[in-house]
């Protein structure tokens, strides 16, 4: 019962890592129950692909299959692709091609669809039909666009801070700092619970030191990036390699806030 009453405090009183005294009550991102005793189909994912393909037009432009993850419509501005990712846990991930300051085309995070084993099996259909309802709407609206004098980086990573200290991996990581690097750069740092020790380091057992989250303004593109890594080490010494990045995308200035910080948010929860 002692032990019991120590996990008890260990957890709800203990580990609020200094963000108040409700900063633990209802953080989401921890590992889920799964449910039953049964073998989880494996989401067929060439089937919703194969669904999107089959969908009416966007507007007056036909679905084509890029690759056999990918299903795209159009190639100039205004085309839309749907992309089906691997990295960290499956997701659909839907873009819209815009040109930044440069003129170059630049593809920006529109929506991120997580895909689940334990929720998702057999719905694949459903699934393309909502992602297909997604696109549509996306189709009719007027085209994101770059922006040359963009003054809102800092709330926008302030916004994402303190969204992310109650959403993020809580079985793996909790929220350290907010760093501002200059006026168009924001890093938000993670902590490894257990000191990260036991993930791969070059073929061998090595620790995960932090996890971090970048977010800049391109001022000379008008583009807003965001790109996301773990820092890494071998088991003895502290070396502090940047490794490759869980995701590193692109948004525009002219997104609504709670759009951008979604898609983060739930990019950061399927690490």
């Amino acid at each position: 019962m002692n032990r019991l009453s120590f996990k008890y405090w260990l957890q709800n009183e203990m580990a609020q890592y200094g963000f108040g005294d409700d900063a633990n009550a209802e953080i989401k991102g921890g590992t889920e129950i799964m449910q039953g005793d049964g073998v989880f189909a494996k989401i067929n994912t060439n089937l919703i692909v194969n669904e999107l393909t089959r969908m009416p037009p966007l507007g007056n432009v036909e679905a084509v299959q890029i690759w056999d993850d990918t299903v795209q419509w159009g190639n100039q501005p205004g085309a839309i692709k749907v992309s089906i990712t691997p990295l960290g846990s499956q997701k659909l991930v839907t873009r819209r091609m815009i040109t930044n300051l440069k003129g170059e085309n630049t593809w920006v995070l529109r929506k991120v669809f997580p895909l689940k084993d334990n929720k998702d099996q057999y719905k694949e259909i459903s699934i393309a039909e909502e992602v297909y309802k997604g696109l549509k709407l996306v189709s009719e609206q007027p085209l994101e666009s770059p922006e040359k004098d963009y003054t809102d980086i800092e709330r926008l990573a302030w916004k994402l801070w303190h969204t992310t200290k109650k959403q993020h991996p809580s079985y793996i990581m909790f929220p350290v700092t907010l760093r501002k690097q200059n006026e168009n750069y924001y890093k938000l740092v993670y902590d490894m619970r257990g000191q990260g020790s036991g993930s791969p380091f070059s073929g061998k057992t090595g620790r995960t030191e932090q996890f971090h989250i970048d977010l800049i303004y391109e001022q000379d593109k008008g583009m807003i990036r965001c790109f996301a890594y773990d820092i890494d080490s071998p088991m003895r010494g502290h070396y502090w390699l940047i490794q490759t990045p869980e995701w590193d995308e692109r948004f525009s200035p002219k997104q609504d806030d709670d759009e951008i910080v979604e898609n983060i948010v739930t990019l950061f929860l399927q690490y």
